[in-house]
C-alpha cells in the first residue's frame, strides 16, 4: 500500500458509515497495476466492505475494469455504485444529490478547470465535517495541474486546506 492510500484510509477512518464519492476510478484489472495507478477505488471498496458506508465512483471512460477487479476480489456489493459519464454531468444529476457526502476523492482528469468545477459542485453537498481530497496536486509541476486553479480559489475563499504527498486535503 502506498502513502497516498494510507492518507485516504486515515481520513476515511474518521467516519462511521460514510457516504463516499470518487471521480476517476481504477482502470486496471490487476491489483499490482491498481497499486501503481488508480488504486484508490480498490482501497476504498475494501474499506467499505470492512467498515460500512456507501461508495459512488464516477468515470468518464470505462467502469467495467474496476467492477471486474472488485468482483474478482469479493469487494462488490450493493453499497458500491459505478456511474459512467462526465463527472460534471453525473454530478449535475439530481439523483446524485439526494445525499450529502462525508468523504470525496477528486481524482479525475489532469485538468485544472475540471477539478475546480467538480469542487464547486461537490462542496455544496458535503456534510459539515466532511473531507475532500484532490489527488496529484503539485503547484510547481507543469504536468500535474489539478490544483493550479483550485488552490488559488481555496485561498481566495479563505478555505483551510493542507497538501500532503501531492494530495490536497480540504
Amino acid at each position: 500500500m502506498n502513502q497516498k492510500a494510507r492518507i485516504i484510509l486515515r481520513e476515511l477512518n474518521k467516519y462511521n458509515n460514510p457516504v463516499i464519492l470518487e471521480t476517476g476510478c481504477i482502470r486496471h484489472t490487476s491489483i499490482e497495476m491498481a497499486q501503481l495507478d488508480g488504486g484508490s477505488t480498490y482501497y476504498i471498496a475494501n474499506w467499505v466492505k470492512q467498515h460500512g458506508g456507501r461508495f459512488y465512483s464516477i468515470d468518464n471512460k470505462n467502469t467495467d475494469k474496476a467492477e471486474k477487479l472488485l468482483k474478482e476480489n469479493d469487494l462488490m456489493s450493493d453499497n458500491i455504485i459505478f456511474k459512467k459519464g462526465s463527472s460534471i454531468e453525473v454530478l449535475a444529476d439530481i439523483n446524485m444529490f439526494l445525499v450529502n457526502y462525508d468523504f470525496v476523492l477528486l481524482d479525475s482528469a489532469n485538468d485544472a478547470s475540471l477539478i475546480l468545477d467538480e469542487y464547486k459542485i461537490i462542496s455544496r453537498r458535503m456534510n459539515k465535517k466532511g473531507t475532500i481530497i484532490v489527488d496529484d496536486v503539485n503547484m510547481s509541476s507543469h504536468i500535474k495541474k489539478k490544483g493550479h486553479k483550485l488552490i488559488p480559489y481555496l485561498k481566495e475563499q479563505g478555505i483551510n486546506f493542507s497538501i500532503e504527498n501531492e494530495m490536497c486535503i480540504i
